[in-house]
Order: structure tokens, then sequence, then C-alpha cells
């Protein structure tokens, strides 16, 4: 959810940076507003999935290294372009002026960071699970051999009773 709350950001500050016929950047109250919130949320998510991801015992830090400060300056760059448009007062009228494609651009990088951790995440998702699977077949084929083994000496012990119960009814006889 992180991403799409990016991806909100994104579009909201996309959508007042000049472009096109626009040249000057305007952000209405409601759309900075609503892309504040994105950001919070944001904030919100990654700090939740840092401490559910650590609570498994694996280690957040690495797998969310592209994502955190001082490790990719692009993102840097978006994450402070955002905040400050987005929680200072006139934010964009304070801003350094750009085109909604370098703001698109730079804004893309963080995204495609966090497509990156999550492709990371389901690899190793579809990996544990495979290992299941196999682990579980063999505990079935293991399973199975078992149940044969008991009922192959069921099978014979029902013989040898068989045999000797005959034997005892012929002596009768």
């Amino acid at each position: 959810s992180a991403k799409e709350y990016a991806s909100i950001q994104r579009a909201v500050i996309a959508a007042a940076l000049p472009g096109g016929s626009v040249k000057e950047p305007h952000l209405n109250e409601n759309d900075k507003q609503f892309g504040s919130n994105a950001l919070d949320k944001e904030t919100r998510a990654i700090s939740s999935f840092k401490s559910i991801y650590g609570s498994t015992g694996e280690s957040a830090v690495d797998l969310m290294a592209p994502l955190d400060n001082g490790n990719n300056p692009e993102i840097n760059a978006a994450n402070m372009y955002a905040k400050h448009i987005l929680d200072t007062p006139n934010g964009i009228d304070g801003a350094k002026v750009r085109s909604y494609m370098d703001w698109y651009d730079q804004s893309s990088t963080k995204i495609d960071a966090m497509k990156t951790i999550e492709t990371t995440l389901l690899s190793d998702m579809e990996a544990k699970a495979r290992e299941l699977r196999e682990a579980s077949q063999r505990e079935a084929i293991i399973n199975g051999a078992v149940i044969l083994l008991v009922l192959g000496v069921s099978l014979v012990g029902a013989f040898v009773v068989a045999r000797s119960m005959i034997r005892s009814l012929r002596r009768l006889q």
C-alpha cells in the first residue's frame, strides 16, 4: 500500500506542476490535503511493514535499503520535494519550479524501488512455498510408505492367524 500512496503523491504533485499550456504551478487546498494524507499514510505503511517484517526474524534493513535516506539521491530529493510541497504552507509557490515530467521521473525512481522490494518479497515467498510443498510431499510419501508397511504386516499377521485356524479346523474334522 505504500506504493499506492507514493503513486497518489506523484499524481497530485505532477498535476499541479507546469507543463503543456500551464505555465505556473498551482495546487489547490483539497489536493494538497489529499497528497499530504498520502504522504503520512505511506510513512506509516513503511514503518508498519518494517516492524512486521522484522518480527518474522528477517532483517528489513537490507530489503528496505533502496528507500532509506542516504542510499539514493533521486529518492531523497523526491521525498524532500514532496514533503516541502505537501507539508509546507504555500509549499508549491516557494518550491523550485520544475516540469511535471522531471517530477514524474524522479518520483518514479522511488516507486520502481518499491516494485523491486515487492518483487524480492514475492520471489522469497515463492521459494519458501516451494520448499514447504517439497517437504510436505516428502512427508506424504514417507507416511504412505509407513501405512503400506503397517498394512503389509497386518496382512501377514492375518494370513498366519487364518492358517493356524484352518489347521485347527482340519484336526477337528
